[in-house]
């Protein structure tokens, strides 16, 4: 229940990370928030890509802890992340690549077509900044360790959400996009400064 407790915590703050960006999109206009809108899926379609690596890193991290075995957790971590740090290249790549297809397919209108092409980077490249975030998720949860993950979480949004502000106002939608690069590094960051407790943890006996 606990653990559940704190995965609800995380999943409310990220999707609430996204309505804020949403609402900062509205205060920029209707072009930027629909452009903001098609380009978004580019990182929601992707993530489902990356899910089997993250399910298979929970239940590695799980068996190594288990097992008390620092050699099976560091293995796990690194071949898990390793992978979904390649796959995720590739699919930042292609997207970024093919941006403007996509566009073209996704949306008519020729005004919020040139908007989302403007961004079109910031979005493209967006699994491969996020995805060290999301598979240190798994591995805390796989570990059982809620807390550090909702704590990250909750310090990682913490600066998100005044500096989205600041940066939009700033630089428009360069700054909320950098913002929300800034927000997913913010949660990996903080997350691997746990990560050496969890090998503490496995080589205790």
């Amino acid at each position: 229940m606990a653990l559940n407790r704190d995965i609800m915590i995380r999943t409310l703050m990220l999707a609430g990370g996204f309505a804020w960006l949403t609402r900062l999109s509205s205060l920029q206009g209707d072009l930027v928030l629909a452009a903001n809108g098609i380009l978004l899926p580019f990182f929601t379609l992707s993530s489902r890509a990356l899910d089997g690596f993250a399910m298979a890193a929970e239940a590695l991290v799980g068996q190594a802890l288990g097992a008390r075995s620092r050699p099976r957790l560091r293995r796990a971590v690194v071949v898990c992340s390793l992978s979904a740090l390649a796959l995720a290249a590739a699919m930042a790549l292609t997207l970024s690549g093919l941006a403007g297809p996509i566009i073209r397919l996704l949306i008519n209108v020729a005004e919020v077509r040139a908007v989302a092409t403007e961004h079109a980077l910031w979005a493209g490249l967006l699994r491969l900044i996020s995805v060290m975030a999301f598979m240190l998720d798994d591995v805390f949860i796989g570990a059982t360790e809620g807390a550090v993950m909702r704590n990250a979480m909750i310090v990682a949004t913490a600066i998100f959400a005044p500096l989205g502000y600041l940066m939009t106002g700033a630089f428009g939608n360069h700054g909320l996009w950098a913002a929300l690069w800034i927000w997913l590094l913010l949660r990996a960051g903080t997350l691997a400064l746990s990560y050496p407790r969890l090998e503490a943890r496995a080589q205790a006996s």
